[in-house]
């Protein structure tokens, strides 16, 4: 609970908290004129600098200040004691805790040799203190509850339109982890859904990449495979090169031989071609003495016609010619088949050598293919090496790919089983949100004679939230929302010690609100704290309220400080 909020300049007058209802008030001095505003008077300064107190970061508006040596000094209980907790505007990585006596044993450890604490160790012993954050682990590593978030639940500077959210851009995962943890349910629950939510989404992601062309690789285990096919037949066939691979000393030399026997062949072949029309021309010619011998026939006829017209002596004559003649093409048929004999047993002997010299060549051939100098060794024995890492980074992509596709598998397996355990969870929490939901409902009833009821949800993100109002929505019943979850927060939580048992809220909660419903709530706030000896301090402008209000004895009581809409500087009496 917060006791004394202080300044070290005169300007600015202390302003004393107490249980219960208290309001700090702009209101409208006697014979103001239309000059002067009850804006602009350090309502929301004041909330700011309550809150740079409590370990939040100095904020723009207050800056002017640190130049002029501003220190605030805020009073509170805690750890059993009055704290006095003083920050310096100028130097506000520390702040000077003090008490009557001894300081507290959760404290003391912290102060170092200048009597000061520094504000991460001070964001630590709030947390501890003020919502019994006591497991180091909870405000560690991605995604785990802030002190700092969970202070905003408690002083709202910025007003949002979502009970749920401190601030309008504050990540989903973000208000869920918070508001779980102040009704009192586990909020590890959502951090895993989302840790699993994101990881699934990178799995997407590389999908949607590779097919859009954005990133390279196969994706597909069928491509992975023919890759890793096609590395591994590379690889094969250079190393059957390198386990048949000659050595060669002379490789000229057999370059030469090689030369030499080709050489051969050629020469080989072409005679066999010259001999092979030689035997067909000798065979046309034996084919002609055929038909000569045909002709032979019909000069023999032709003498025996002649014998009955020539002399006995002319036609011997005749017959002594077609003799001689006769001997002539036989002996020119013998030397033919002679020749045609000859040439068949040569090209026979010459096959025998072609076959010989191609055997020869082709060893030759396979030497230097398989062989060569020391350098050719070397060269494929690192197309080797080379071959052989693209056959492991084909194993390791297909590797990859297996891994990849069963940890996803394993996510979404891990991601059913997290919605079981927050269905579990938000079934043993039906008593807590039962809780709330009277409190909400109070709030409801008495502005808008409208019932409401919190409800928690799950979903793949985990345990969500949302309230149930009935009838329409409109602006005003919006920001009282908020003012009712957070009462409905503070309900639930502060006995258990996970709340501080104070709300600060800052003027603009109430911006477009009907002065009536603000009227209402206040004094609603005023029971449930005086009910619940909890806290609850805002700032306010008077025209925000009904005029019957401002002269309510309850009222009257809870203001702790007035300012004028004619004072010169407002709450801290200097303009800034």
């Amino acid at each position: 609970m917060l006791r004394r909020f202080s300044a070290n300049k005169e300007s600015f007058q202390p302003i004393d908290f107490t249980p219960g209802l208290n309001v700090v008030l702009a209101e409208q001095a006697p014979g103001a004129t239309r000059q002067h505003s009850r804006n602009a008077r350090g309502k929301t300064a004041l909330i700011q600098a309550i809150n740079f107190c409590l370990a939040a970061n100095l904020s723009s508006q207050l800056r002017p200040l640190a130049s002029d040596g501003w220190t605030f000094t805020l009073e509170l209980e805690m750890c059993g004691a009055n704290l006095r907790v003083t920050r310096e505007l100028a130097r506000p990585g520390k702040v000077s805790v003090e008490c009557d006596g001894s300081l507290p044993r959760q404290i003391a450890p912290y102060v170092d040799e200048e009597g000061k604490v520094r504000v991460d160790d001070w964001k630590q012993i709030l947390g501890e203190q003020l919502f019994d954050l006591i497991d180091p682990g909870e405000g560690k590593g991605p995604r785990s509850l802030s002190v700092r978030t969970l202070l905003s639940y408690i002083v709202r500077v910025d007003i949002t339109n979502s009970p749920f959210k401190i601030l309008s851009v504050q990540p989903g995962w973000s208000s869920r982890e918070h508001v779980s943890y102040l009704l009192g349910m586990d909020w590890k629950v959502t951090r895993d859904a989302t840790l699993i939510d994101t990881e699934i989404k990178a799995y997407d992601a590389i999908d949607y990449a590779t097919e859009e062309g954005l990133i390279g690789g196969p994706r597909q285990e069928g491509q992975l495979r023919i890759e890793r096919q096609q590395a591994q037949e590379e690889l094969d066939s250079i190393t059957a090169r390198i386990n048949g691979f000659q050595l060669l000393d002379d490789r000229e030399g057999v370059i030469e031989q090689s030369d030499r026997l080709t050489e051969k062949l050629r020469e080989l072949r072409n005679q066999e071609v010259a001999d092979r029309r030689m035997i067909a021309l000798y065979e046309e010619s034996l084919e002609v003495r055929d038909t000569e011998r045909d002709d032979a026939q019909d000069l023999q006829r032709l003498y025996e016609s002649l014998e009955l017209t020539f002399s006995p002596d002319a036609v011997r004559r005749f017959a002594d010619v077609a003799t001689f003649h006769e001997r002539l093409m036989s002996n020119r048929r013998s030397f033919l088949q002679s020749e045609i004999d000859r040439l068949t047993r040569q090209r026979a002997e010459r096959a025998l050598e072609i076959a010989e010299v191609e055997t020869q060549r082709s060893s030759v051939m396979a030497v230097l293919r398989a062989g060569g100098a020391l350098e050719e060794l070397a060269a494929l024995q690192n197309s080797a090496i080379q071959a052989a890492k693209r056959v492991e980074a084909a194993d390791a992509s297909l590797h990859r790919f297996k891994e990849v596709g069963e940890a996803r598998e394993n996510a979404k397996v891990r991601r059913a089983q997290m919605r079981q355990t927050a269905v579990s969870e938000t079934n043993a929490a039906e008593e807590i949100l039962d809780k709330a939901s009277r409190v909400l409902s109070k709030f409801m009833m008495k502005l808008y004679n409208r019932r409401g009821v919190v409800v928690a949800k799950v979903d793949d993100y985990g345990i969500g939230f949302s309230l149930d109002i009935e009838g329409p929505k409109s602006k005003g019943t919006a920001k009282t929302q908020v003012l009712a979850f957070d009462f409905a927060l503070m309900s639930t939580g502060f006995e258990e010690q996970r709340h501080p048992g104070f709300l600060v809220y800052d003027s603009a909660m109430f911006d477009g609100v009907d002065p009536r419903q603000v009227s209402s709530a206040l004094e609603l706030a005023r029971d449930i704290c005086r009910e619940e000896s909890t806290q609850y301090i805002c700032t306010l402008n008077s025209s925000e309220v009904t005029s019957e209000t401002l002269t309510e004895d309850w009222f009257i009581s809870a203001i702790c400080r007035k300012v004028l809409d004619t004072e010169v500087g407002g709450i801290f009496g200097c303009k800034f």
